[in-house]
C-alpha cells in the first residue's frame, strides 16, 4: 500500500507560536467528501447537540532541564520522559554519549542525579540523589516545546521560550502531570467555547494519555515495519460503557487529537489502563471514534497515518494539498481540522 508520508512545507507555514486567542484558529472541515474552511471558533456550527466530545486531561510539565556533569562541568540538558518511582526515571540526554553508567550530573537548582542504564536512542535511566517528581521539574525546568519549534525560532531569531508557552502549550483540560508534549488538538478550546459546548447539552468526557517525545519521531523504513511508540494510559470502563450506549443510539463520538482516538481504540469493555502500542494505519477499523479533531501533522509520522485511516489516503492528500495553497499553519501551534469519518468510497 503507497501511504501519503511526504509533502514540501514552506518553513514560513511552521507555526511557531500560538494565535492571539486559544480559538482563533483557521479549521478545516471534512464532511462526506467535501472541504470546508472555517474559523475554530465556530466549531459548534458542525456539531449536533448528542455529540460527545473526549479530551485528553494529561499535564504537560517543565520536562525539560540543564544539567551539568559532575566530574567535567560538562554542561548540557534532558528530558525526562517517564518517571518508575520517586526517585528513578527515564530521560533523553542531549549528547548522551557523554553520559555514562555510573556518571553524576547536578541540575540548575544543585540537585544531583547518575546515570544508571543506558538505553538506546539518547536514553538513560537516571537515579536522582532524592525524591524528584513533575512538580520539582516545574520549579526549575522549561517547557518542553517540540524540537521544531525552537530550531525554527533560531532561525527567526524570535525568543526561544516565553510566558507565553507557559500558559498556551497546556490545555484547560490539563490535570494530571506525564506529557512532555501537549495533546495540541484541544489546546484551542477556550473556556468560551467550553461553556458554549456544555451550555448547548454536547457531553465533554475525558481520558489520559501522557504524550511521549515518539510522537515527533519521524518513521523510518517501511511503515508496514515499523515500531511504533509506546504510551501510557488511562480510560475508565464506565466510560466505554457510556461510549458503547451511545454507539447504539447513533450518537457520535468526536476525538479531539490522535491521542484521544489511540486511547479510545485501545480499550475494551474494561477500559485500559497500561502502555499502547496501537498503530493505527490504513486498513484499521475504528471502534469508538465518529470524528476527529487534529492538527496538521509531520511528514513521516505516525499520526499522518492516522488520519489515513480514518478519511482515506487521497482524501488526507487533497486536505494538505489544499491546506499548502491556503497557507494553513502546520503542526503544534497551527491550524487544524474537523474531520468525520469518510462514508465515501475512495476511487
Amino acid at each position: 500500500m503507497k501511504y501519503f508520508l511526504d509533502f514540501d512545507l514552506p518553513e514560513q507555514l511552521i507555526a511557531t507560536s500560538p494565535s492571539l486567542t486559544r480559538d482563533g484558529d483557521k479549521m478545516m472541515i471534512f464532511q462526506e467528501g467535501q472541504l470546508t474552511h472555517e474559523q475554530f471558533i465556530n466549531i459548534n456550527n458542525y456539531l449536533k447537540d448528542d455529540d460527545i466530545i473526549v479530551f485528553n486531561n494529561s499535564k504537560v510539565f517543565k520536562a525539560r532541564l540543564t544539567i551539568s556533569a559532575l566530574k567535567n562541568d560538562f554542561q548540557s540538558e534532558l528530558l525526562l520522559i517517564n518517571q518508575e518511582n520517586a526517585t528513578i526515571w527515564t530521560a533523553m540526554i542531549k549528547k548522551a554519549k557523554r553520559f555514562k553508567i555510573g556518571d553524576s550530573f547536578c541540575l540548575s537548582n544543585g540537585i544531583k542525579a547518575k546515570v544508571i542504564e543506558v538505553l538506546e536512542d539518547g536514553l538513560r535511566r537516571i537515579e536522582f540523589e532524592n525524591n524528584f517528581s513533575p512538580i520539582d521539574a516545574d520549579i526549575i525546568g522549561q517547557i518542553p516545546l517540540p524540537p521544531y519549534i525552537i530550531e525554527e525560532r533560531k532561525k527567526r531569531g524570535e525568543v526561544l521560550y516565553s510566558s507565553t508557552d507557559e500558559e498556551r502549550y497546556q490545555t484547560l483540560f490539563a490535570k494530571y502531570y506525564g506529557s512532555v508534549a501537549a495533546p495540541t488538538a484541544s489546546l484551542r478550546f477556550s473556556k468560551e467555547m467550553i461553556d458554549k459546548l456544555t451550555t448547548r447539552g454536547i457531553s465533554l468526557k475525558e481520558i489520559t494519555l501522557h504524550v511521549g517525545p515518539g510522537t515527533f519521531k519521524p518513521m523510518t523504513g517501511d511503515p508496514d515495519d515499523y515500531q511504533i511508540h509506546k504510551e501510557f494510559v488511562t480510560v475508565d470502563a464506565d466510560l466505554i460503557n457510556f461510549l458503547k450506549q451511545a454507539k447504539k443510539q447513533g450518537r457520535r463520538i468526536i476525538a479531539a487529537g490522535t491521542t484521544v482516538c489511540r486511547a479510545l481504540e485501545s480499550a475494551d469493555d474494561n477500559g485500559f489502563n497500561g502502555w499502547t502500542d496501537i498503530f493505527i494505519k490504513p486498513g484499521y477499523q475504528f471502534k469508538f471514534v465518529d470524528g476527529l479533531i487534529t492538527n496538521f501533522h509531520l511528514p513521516q509520522s505516525t499520526l499522518l497515518l492516522l488520519v489515513q485511516a480514518f478519511i482515506g489516503i487521497d482524501n488526507t492528500k487533497k486536505i494538505y494539498n489544499e491546506a499548502l495553497v491556503e497557507k494553513y499553519r502546520f503542526f503544534s501551534y497551527g491550524d487544524g481540522m474537523l474531520l468525520f469519518k469518510n462514508t465515501i468510497k475512495e476511487g
